[in-house]
């Protein structure tokens, strides 16, 4: 034994040391020169830095070990709200311990185990390593440790100016009675400090009313709901907070004891109101679009078409007599269930409104209402193509539908297939009209499409000119100056929908590719062009190709050389090809460019064989213009006081918030009794209502008489005119003390508790003087 020789290495670091190091560059890369003290604040009520809304204030993350224990590392920096001056020592949104310790700026280490958070000799152990390496570093940011997890208690230390702070707190499940007012903390604030009876103290404080909501539904608006058949949604409203506030007034004009108390809000300068919501509420138009999703989802599934058959002529016919037959063996219910569907299609087409949103608003309305249903809502659609069809083939044009326009581009799906339609009828009926015009006339003409070659050649030989609606200004025929110029009858261009148009496009994309293809595309992209070609030709009989080209397309031709542009001059152009083939027909004899029977057909066998999830697209822009229409009347009536939103694009969780919103400003409106439909409203309560849906807290000063007596008339007892006992009290004591010695230099102290019926916090702040 005597032989064993050991050495022991003092230049090995120990973990202590370690850490040092470690915590000393992690400072230098996460504080750098965010370096001053202070801060501002705002921010939310939460424990664990952010705000309310999910918000984070200017934070930053890493890790650092000491010994075995890992932490979590993040920095802190809350923003000054100016809007709420007159209460930053009770931040509304902010983390906790920017409240309980009045720093904006400070670094918080978390255990990431549980176990780790409560030893306290390691707690101890930890600050004061931080205490050395805050000092070498020179960083005056404070630190932050959290010691239990379940009860929140953070210890801390901040080395700054040869002075040194340390922070504390306790907590207690019950009250001692020295806590219970402000003068038993005075007495206790002046003991642990230092201070004679004779400074001075000065005192910020909170006491906290609150007014719990009794109901929890919240029925449909009161005002006209746009015929959407609701249910009743959750009333987003849980509780309503009122906070008297009071800041930094001396401990000397302001009595709370036992016997008497003047924290009461009539002496408050400040109030601040609350709204807490229930996190799980939904709002009755939440409620609604959650089954329209779920059975979209659900009939969707199959992906096969919504109705279990096509109603064309014959089909129609056969379901109509096995409807008659089956009615013969329906129960109560079952025809309870048919009336009421052919209740709401009634009141589709028999409605002012137009008639695509007729028919969104019913279909979504028979989807809230028989969700597990499917067979109804199947029902409902298969009437309304029924009746669309009975229209088509009545030739009665179909109401709520504006006449003789084009499918606008801008609506939904539905709107314009149901304008097509439309164009389909009016187009059958003029043709109708214009054969019985014809039958009276000479009828040689009708048969122009029966024409063979030789009467082509005499149609080309013609020279009586057809189909002329006006001169065009003072042109005259290239070819014959004596005859002038004249603009040709044609053809409107034939009503195209949105999908059509996005179908043809993507055609001539894929013709594209193919070369061999270029005379199918031409023909899809001409055949309007080729009938302005033979109208204009019946109309001005020996015209040539550059007279149709003035007409048709003035650019081209060159008045100053009488020449056509270069690409109308090419030989292999397509409009040139086009007029070889033309020959003079005036439009009446022309064939229809729009094929209004095979349209119509081909519309009414795509709406009845549509899976659910197309029918859903093409009816949800409709919907959210009923919506969008909703918001703003409701806004009208307060919120936001300005137009409505285009909702057009906007996604259901979008939509969701904003009823929301709403449905607090409602349950906000109800409950502070203030009529929320009444225009002559008062605009500081309107601003009142306005704010406390958009913002977390809303500050009431003394001025704000209107407001505070709409407060005032709620939680005061109309009887007794007493108010409710608070539900948590807040206190802040601040002093200049000389700690450690009576010649040490002049500190801030601090001293933050909360007293609530289930919790007494206590957090200090202790500055010593480490040079004397």
């Amino acid at each position: 034994m005597d032989d064993i020789f050991e050495i022991c290495d003092f230049t090995t670091q120990t973990p202590y040391e370690t850490f040092v190091a470690a915590f000393d560059q992690l400072l230098r890369e996460t504080v750098g020169k965010d370096n001053s003290g202070g801060g501002g604040g705002s921010g939310g009520g939460t424990d664990d830095g952010t705000d309310p809304d999910g918000q984070q204030q200017h934070q930053q993350r890493t890790d650092v070990r000491f010994g075995n224990t890992t932490f979590d590392v993040r920095y802190h920096r809350e923003v000054v709200d100016s809007s709420l001056a007159d209460c930053q020592d009770f931040p509304p949104r902010a983390h906790c311990i920017v409240r309980w310790f009045g720093e904006r700026r400070f670094l918080l280490l978390t255990p990431r185990s549980a176990a780790d958070t409560d030893c306290e000799d390691r707690i101890r152990l930890l600050l004061s390593a931080l205490s050395l390496a805050l000092t070498a570093t020179g960083h005056t940011v404070p630190v932050f440790c959290l010691l239990h997890r379940k009860r929140r208690l953070y210890w801390g230390v901040r080395s700054h100016d040869d002075r040194r702070t340390v922070y504390r707190m306790a907590h207690l499940s019950a009250t001692p009675p020295p806590l219970r007012h402000l003068s038993g903390l005075t007495t206790l604030f002046r003991r642990q400090t230092g201070l004679s009876s004779g400074q001075p103290i000065k005192v910020s404080a909170r006491v906290t009313f609150s007014l719990m909501s009794l109901t929890t539904t919240l029925e449909a608006p009161p005002l006209q709901d746009f015929g959407l058949e609701l249910p009743d949604g959750d009333n987003p409203l849980k509780e309503l907070q009122l906070a008297a506030v009071w800041q930094r007034i001396s401990d000397q004009v302001i009595i709370d004891s036992e016997v008497h108390s003047d924290l009461t809000p009539n002496n408050a300068e400040t109030w601040t109101l609350r709204a807490v919501r229930r996190s799980e509420a939904k709002s009755a138009l939440a409620i609604a679009l959650s089954r329209w999703r779920d059975f979209s989802r659900a009939a969707g599934a199959a992906d096969q078409p919504f109705l279990d058959r096509v109603l064309g002529n014959e089909a129609r016919e056969v379901f109509d007599a096995l409807s008659e037959r089956q009615s013969q063996r329906m129960s109560a219910d079952e025809w309870s269930q048919r009336n009421s569907v052919r209740n709401r299609v009634n009141r589709v087409f028999e409605s002012t409104d137009q008639l695509a949103t007729g028919v969104a608003k019913e279909l979504f309305n028979c989807v809230v209402q028989f969700t597990e249903d499917v067979g109804t809502v199947r029902a409902f659609w298969r009437e309304v193509c029924v009746r669309l069809r009975k229209h088509w083939e009545s030739r009665t044009l179909l109401p709520g539908v504006a006449e003789h326009s084009t499918p606008d581009w801008g609506r939904s799906l539905l709107h314009q297939k149901l304008q097509y339609l439309q164009n389909c009828i009016e187009s059958e009926v003029k043709r109708m009209r214009d054969a019985e015009e014809d039958v009276e006339n000479d009828s040689e003409d009708e048969f122009f499409d029966a024409a063979d070659d030789d009467n082509k050649d005499a149609e080309d030989k013609q020279s009586v000119p057809e189909g002329r609606s006006e001169p065009l200004r003072d042109l005259t025929l290239l070819s014959d100056p004596t005859q002038s110029l004249y603009v040709p009858e044609t053809q409107s261009p034939p009503p195209v929908t949105s999908e059509m148009a996005t179908e043809t496009q993507t055609l001539i994309q894929r013709l594209a590719a193919d070369g061999a293809s270029a005379a199918v595309r031409a023909r899809v992209q001409s055949a309007q062009l080729v009938s302005d070609m033979e109208a204009f030709l019946a109309a001005n009989p020996g015209a040539e190709f550059a007279d149709f080209v003035r007409w048709h397309s003035p650019r081209d031709f060159v008045d100053s050389t009488g020449q056509l542009s270069d690409r109308m001059s090419a030989e292999d152009n397509v409009w040139r090809e086009l007029w070889r083939t033309a020959r003079p027909v005036p439009v009446r004899r022309q064939k229809p460019l729009f094929d209004s029977k095979t349209e119509a057909e081909k519309t009414l066998h795509t709406l009845s064989t549509e899976v659910f999830d197309k029918i859903a697209e093409m009816v949800w822009p409709e919907l959210t213009e009923i919506i969008g229409e909703r918001f703003k009347r409701r806004r009208g009536a307060g919120v936001g006081g300005g137009g409505g939103q285009h909702l057009f694009n906007s996604t259901d969780d979008e939509i969701e918030r904003e009823e929301s919103r709403l449905d607090l400003r409602e349950a906000l409106a109800r409950t502070l009794g203030v009529n929320n439909n009444d225009d002559k409203n008062d605009k500081e309560t309107d601003d009142l209502l306005n704010r406390l849906v958009a913002e977390p807290e809303v500050a009431i000063s003394s001025a704000g008489r209107t407001a505070r007596r709409s407060v005032h008339r709620v939680f005061v007892d109309p009887e007794s005119g007493l108010w409710p006992a608070p539900v948590a009290k807040e206190l802040i004591l601040r002093a200049v003390a000389r700690r450690r010695n009576s010649y040490s230099r002049e500190s801030q102290q601090r001293m933050y508790c909360l007293l609530t019926a289930q919790e007494v916090r206590v957090a200090t702040s202790e500055t010593t003087d480490n040079t004397f």
